[in-house]
């Protein structure tokens, strides 16, 4: 750690900050003291940016809520496990969301990070729509994205049609599009395809799917 406390009162911190801890247990007997330390636990307090305003227009699972409404502009992303509370899930609908600038800034990719676990019934989304406007009013949209994915790597391969022919792993994706115009933006909005129905081979055929989500790409 960048410094050591022994931990006494809450901890105030004003901007990003990982923190570090760990118990030690100190046992005092007449001939002696031993010492025993926990397993460090590390946490990564991340400051979110008021000037950016998320509106999501889908309603997300209440197990499944992440840190909440901003959940998808906090800068906490997650890893192949969807129960660390790090995900947004979003039952058996298209996920859409806008995100608003105070003032208008420059972008040069704009999408979605989502994982797949399709054993829990968690799919990519199908595809995905990406709309940006420049005065906050009109939109228009960038190439849309199939999330087309090659299962024998972590590579987005655009334009390919993927085949859910057998059970993968957990595999998390960032699915984003480069901005056509060296322009401002004011306003973004996102909507993410649901995949449908579980396919035929899988074990939960003809049921609903969720979408999982962890963070906007917003660079």
């Amino acid at each position: 750690p960048e410094k050591t406390y022994t931990y006494s009162t809450p901890i105030k911190i004003t901007s990003n900050k990982r923190i570090e801890a760990r118990t030690i247990v100190i046992y005092s007997t007449k001939n002696e003291t031993t010492t025993l330390s926990g397993d460090w636990v590390i946490g990564d307090f991340i400051k979110r940016d008021k000037s950016v305003n998320l509106k999501l227009e889908t309603d997300y699972a209440a197990q499944y809520s992440a840190s909440g409404p901003n959940s998808l502009i906090d800068g906490v992303q997650g890893g192949k496990e969807f129960r660390t509370g790090d995900f947004q899930g979003f039952w058996n609908q298209d996920l859409v969301v806008e995100v608003n600038f105070d003032s208008a800034r420059m972008l040069s990719e704009i999408g979605i990070s989502c994982l797949q676990d399709m054993k829990s019934w968690i799919f990519f989304p199908s595809e995905i729509q990406i709309e940006i406007s420049y005065d906050g009013t009109h939109f228009e949209s960038l190439p849309t994205i199939s999330t087309n994915v090659s299962f024998a790597s972590n590579v987005v391969n655009p334009g390919i049609i993927p085949s859910f022919s057998s059970y993968v792993g957990p595999m998390k994706m960032e699915f984003f599009r480069k901005t056509q115009k060296e322009v401002a933006i004011k306003k973004i909005r996102i909507i993410a395809k649901n995949y449908g129905k579980c396919p035929d081979w899988h074990l939960g055929a003809g049921s609903n799917t969720w979408i999982f989500a962890d963070e906007l790409i917003i660079r």
